[in-house]
């Protein structure tokens, strides 16, 4: 039923053995350039999944960690890491990326190459950044995998790509590679690992190594609904990253494959582009608010999902708290230009008026408290089955009024963190005219 599936999907994403090759022969070289540079450095490892042969045909990255004695400066150990990085790279195109340390990325002979510090440590109880422990995913996973299972692996990481649950960044809040690997360790296999995941629970919880006692002791350390435990530091959990969501998406996508499967969830359905005039339709049939903002120049890309996302649960309590019922609040940015908030709403009016129940008449303290804090009422007070009602003006009753006054607010606070409020710097609702001008 499934193994013919499986052998084309596994024909159209595994390297052929020309590129295995071709990664092997740069690698080689790229090492070897490293290790002729002068410098505090005492090793280069290459990690990721390239380094693991679990990576996808079209996967051109090269995750290289330059290891720095532990008795380094935290500021020594930037300067040191990023000159002999830029020196790498020489005259090939590069840029800076910021994680807890700086780190370059770039493109070398078509490959994308990241060279990123780290400390060299004897295990993870001594990690300085949460770089340090890479290598050690590396040398677990190589110990750990059959040849046999690195196609498994791939099957895996194609499947969730191909239901888009695939990536650990805010963006995606879903299954890092890392995680993909450590599930086809625990279970064996592609189809074993969906066999299960078919009937995962709330939590599901997974400990390799075994290094908790009991499911609960770590249910009530992690508080998570998914919590895998990395076998090389027992204090981590690497199925942090995946929002509630993505976790159910995995769920449903496993049981309707194993009833039906199909190329579609590996490389997903094509999608049509909609009509313009079928998009002025939907704009008429819904009551959407769009929300747009300049990208926040400086800024990194995961930084900006994560304010986004940020913004997206303020607003999302705002409105709820204030009587609008929202059906979806989505993000989105293209990471250079501009970023967006669709919010889809059942309304985006309300009734001027609204009624308030108080407490029950036999309270008398709390009734009094009541009746002091809404002496201007539209109507009422009046009892209702027992409880006190009025009946008062809304301060809010158009959804963009509330939104404008939530940013406003959000611009003056004094806790709102500098990223936030680089992006609320040019926010503005948009109208229909102006969503349609965009999607032309």
């Amino acid at each position: 039923m499934y193994e013919n599936l499986l052998k084309k999907v596994l024909s159209k994403i595994k390297p052929s053995k020309k590129q295995l090759a071709e990664e092997k022969e740069f690698i080689s070289r790229l090492v070897e350039k490293i290790e002729s540079i002068r410098g505090k450095h005492v090793g280069v490892v290459i990690a990721g999944s390239v380094a693991r042969n679990t990576h996808l045909k079209d996967n051109r990255d090269i995750d290289v960690f330059l290891l720095f004695p532990t008795k380094l400066s935290d500021e020594e150990f930037r300067r040191e890491g990023l000159r002999i990085a830029k020196k790498v790279f020489g005259k090939n195109q590069y840029e800076l990326a910021y994680a807890q340390h700086p780190y370059v990325r770039g493109v070398i002979e078509g490959f994308n190459v990241e060279i990123v510090p780290s400390f060299k440590i004897s295990d993870t109880t001594q990690i300085r950044s949460a770089v340090d422990r890479t290598p050690f995913h590396n040398e677990y996973l190589l110990k750990k995998l059959t040849p046999q299972q690195k196609d498994e692996v791939r099957l895996l990481k194609q499947f969730l790509r191909g239901i888009k649950c695939y990536g650990a960044e805010l963006k995606m809040s879903s299954f890092s590679g890392y995680l993909a690997e450590l599930l086809i360790v625990h279970y064996g296999s592609f189809l074993e690992t969906l066999s299960n995941a078919a009937n995962w629970k709330k939590p599901t919880i997974i400990d390799i190594e075994g290094y908790y006692e009991n499911a609960d002791i770590i249910a009530k350390r992690f508080k998570e609904h998914f919590v895998v435990i990395d076998p090389t530091d027992s204090r981590r959990n690497v199925a942090s990253a995946v929002s509630y969501n993505q976790f159910a998406r995995f769920i449903a996508a496993s049981r309707q494959f194993l009833k039906k499967p199909s190329l579609k969830f590996f490389f997903g359905e094509r999608q049509k582009t909609m009509e313009y005039r079928k998009v002025k339709k939907s704009l008429t049939e819904k009551e959407l608010v769009a929300l747009k903002f300049e990208y926040p120049p400086g800024l990194v890309a995961e930084v900006v999902w994560g304010q986004l996302k940020r913004l997206c649960k303020i607003l999302s309590q705002t409105l709820t708290k204030n009587e609008f019922r929202i059906f979806r609040i989505e993000p989105f940015t293209d990471e250079k230009n501009i970023c967006m908030l669709l919010i889809d709403l059942e309304n985006r009016t309300l009734q001027k008026v609204h009624k308030l129940f108080g407490p029950e008449i036999v309270m008398k303290e709390h009734c009094e408290r009541f009746l002091q804090k809404h002496k201007k009422c539209y109507a009422g007070p009046r009892i209702e089955e027992g409880r006190l009602v009025v009946e008062e003006f809304r301060k809010y009753w158009k959804v963009e009024d509330l939104i404008d006054a939530t940013i406003k607010k959000l611009r003056k606070e004094k806790g709102t963190k500098k990223p936030m409020k680089s992006l609320l710097r040019s926010a503005g609702i948009l109208n229909e005219s102006a969503i349609l001008k965009l999607y032309k």
